[in-house]
């Protein structure tokens, strides 16, 4: 079954992931490439490399069950998901499909290409019995040394060969990631195992209802003795005139400077 961008069928699906789970077991690629892998087939913005991840993931299920040359096939399946994987590597910033080069797209297309003819070429060997494979096994064993040369030219085409071999390269990018994912649960761990932090209680007073009242009052009054006929309060200031039995007493009250004046004038 091949892996593309269009809709497939779910028993077929499922079949293949059965498949690729068991070559999580029997072949030499970590879980980490065959994992990444299938999210790449899912989610990957770059034109063509989703189906190639998904073809790549599909091609290790499938030698899985080959009857003959076990050990070439799985060497196929194996250039086949580490290619993928190396190229997913190098453009994992890509989130646009507009942003990929056309260059790009093009080695793609090869890629693919090359990698569907693999996946037939396995699905014909995983379904000979085990005379016809007996037959064939020396025509296929040519075949899969052709295919991995195909795959290693296309890795030198997406200009990701190095000095050291491909093999080496892929695994210590799969190593890189495992360890990032372990230092990542790690984190996660020790927060876990954190005691959780109690928010110090608050040390200002709680304010008083009578606050806005005591903020507001100022000064004091002191009087000693007032009596008369009229009264007229304006602002801070009390002026009060008495007439009583001819003794004019003119009294002024400050109650912000809270000082009182009185002067008495006799007749």
């Amino acid at each position: 079954m091949i892996v593309s961008e269009h809709p497939v069928d779910s028993a077929k699906e499922s079949k293949a992931e059965r498949n690729a789970g068991r070559a999580d077991v029997i072949l030499d690629v970590s879980a980490v490439i065959l994992g990444t892998l299938r999210d790449v087939a899912h989610l990957s913005p770059v034109p063509g490399l989703s189906e190639a991840a998904g073809i790549a993931v599909s091609i290790a299920g499938i030698v899985a069950k080959a009857r003959n040359n076990k050990d070439d096939f799985r060497r196929l399946a194996e250039d086949s998901t580490e290619v993928v994987y190396a190229i997913v590597r190098a453009h994992k910033d890509v989130t646009r499909p507009e942003d990929v080069p056309s260059d790009l797209i093009d080695n793609l297309r090869q890629l693919v290409t090359t990698l569907t003819l693999v996946h037939k070429f396995a699905e014909k060997g995983a379904r000979r019995n085990f005379f016809m494979a007996m037959i064939r096994s020396n025509v296929d064993a040519t075949r899969i040394l052709d295919y991995r040369e195909k795959l290693r030219q296309s890795m030198r085409v997406f200009g990701l060969q190095s000095d050291i071999s491909l093999r080496d390269t892929v695994h210590k990018l799969a190593e890189q990631q495992v360890e990032m994912m372990n230092e990542l649960k790690n984190r996660e761990g020790r927060a876990r195992d954190e005691p959780g932090s109690t928010p110090p209680a608050s040390t200002s007073p709680v304010p008083s209802k009578l606050a806005p009242l005591i903020n507001s009052a100022q000064g004091q009054v002191k009087v000693s003795s007032i009596s008369g006929d009229k009264i007229t309060n304006k602002a801070s200031t009390t002026t009060t005139n008495t007439n009583s039995y001819n003794v004019m007493n003119n009294s002024s009250l400050n109650t912000g400077n809270t000082t009182t004046a009185i002067t008495n004038t006799y007749n």
